[in-house]
């Protein structure tokens, strides 16, 4: 996903600097909340599994 990213924002005129910094934090924010999310469905379906007790 990075060297993907990256790229694209090299070719759209992003300095080398600004590339290499925002594109591994925006994919590392992004991942944080995927983990939330997954989290968040899988407690969810415990508890309706197990009955809410």
């Amino acid at each position: 996903m990075i060297p993907g990213t990256l790229a694209s924002t090299k070719r759209n005129g992003v300095s080398d600097a600004v590339a290499g910094f925002v594109s591994p934090l925006c994919a590392t924010i992004y991942l944080s909340g995927s983990m939330v999310e997954i989290t968040t469905c899988f407690s969810l379906a415990v508890l309706l599994l197990t009955g809410g007790d």
